[in-house]
């Protein structure tokens, strides 16, 4: 059930804010590794 509440989120927030938590992710993935 968690699946269809999270997909529903996802369809809610525009494919902008999207990207920019994507890449937000990417720079601490980054940050972490190094």
């Amino acid at each position: 059930m968690e699946t269809a509440s999270m997909s529903h989120t996802q369809l809610k927030v525009p494919t902008g804010a999207r990207d920019q938590i994507y890449r937000s992710l990417k720079w601490l993935a980054m940050s972490c590794t190094k």
